[in-house]
């Protein structure tokens, strides 16, 4: 997938690219087989002619089956084609799945998006399933409705972002760009729905996904569930930005009065 990944982001065709990876289930990991699937996104016109995209994607990618998407309005799902569809761009963005697995509001969901550069990407992905897998949260991995319920595994998704700025001074510090020299970054959605007395298993294990990641010189989101260690902190913003940070927080907020816990370690 790692070339794929590559291919997808360097073609002037994609307009996007999300990743799909089994974490296992009894039969496959019998038979040693670990599926994984990459989704690419392309814009066309309404009227255009498609065949030629179609044959170029077919020749681009060394997948072992090729689907195409299709979004069934009617019934809320993700299906899956061996023949081309051209649908709104709408369809797709406003679509919510309705999972015949249902996620009761009496679920909690411990998530966490952490990501690194291309470079670490295999042994990233190798190790973030192990890691799901140690802590007992394949089962409570969320599911969504996809391809009309024809496919139900045991996945978490990815996302890719290309990297469009290398200068090391131009990063913006919020912002999950690393700087690296590698072309894109990938990153995954670790999603759990887990009843109340399972929080603490899932706590730990993304807090092991976590130190992965910064070992790795890669971040995550801080929108979702995370125990920082200040040296985590610092690896994440840098140094540097945080000094200025608190110069700023001193003038304006001298008591620190606000945002208190709001992002370990910078009261």
């Amino acid at each position: 997938m790692h070339d794929d990944i590559k291919r997808a982001i360097n073609d002037p065709l994609v307009s996007g690219v999300v990743t799909d990876h089994h974490v296992g289930t009894v039969f496959l990991d019998g038979i040693h087989v670990e599926p994984s699937g990459l989704v690419v996104f392309i814009d066309v016109d309404e009227n255009e002619d498609i065949e030629p995209i179609t044959k170029h994607i077919r020749s681009l990618f060394s997948a072992d089956i090729s689907l195409f998407m299709s979004v069934l309005k009617d019934r809320r799902v993700v299906g899956a084609s061996f023949k081309p569809e051209v649908f709104p761009k709408r369809d797709l963005v406003y679509l919510y799945p309705d999972s015949k697995l249902d996620h009761h509001l009496d679920l909690l969901h411990p998530w966490c998006d952490p990501g690194v550069s291309a470079r670490y990407q295999v042994k990233f992905v190798t190790e973030v399933s192990k890691i799901i897998r140690k802590h007992g949260m394949t089962k409570f991995l969320r599911r969504e409705t996809v391809f009309d319920e024809d496919i139900n595994l045991a996945t978490y998704g990815g996302y890719v972002l290309k990297k469009t700025e290398k200068d090391k001074a131009n990063i913006f510090p919020l912002s999950l760009n690393i700087p690296s020299d590698d072309d894109y970054y990938i990153g995954v959605a670790i999603e759990t729905a887990v009843p109340i007395e399972e929080v603490d298993r899932a706590i730990g294990m993304i807090t092991e996904i976590n130190d992965l990641v910064y070992e790795m010189d890669g971040k995550t989101y801080l929108y979702g569930t995370h125990k920082l260690t200040l040296d985590q902190i610092e690896k994440h913003f840098g140094k540097e930005v945080i000094k200025k940070w608190n110069k700023i927080k001193d003038e304006l907020d001298p008591k620190h009065l606000l945002n208190i816990g709001v992002i370990e370690h910078l009261d």
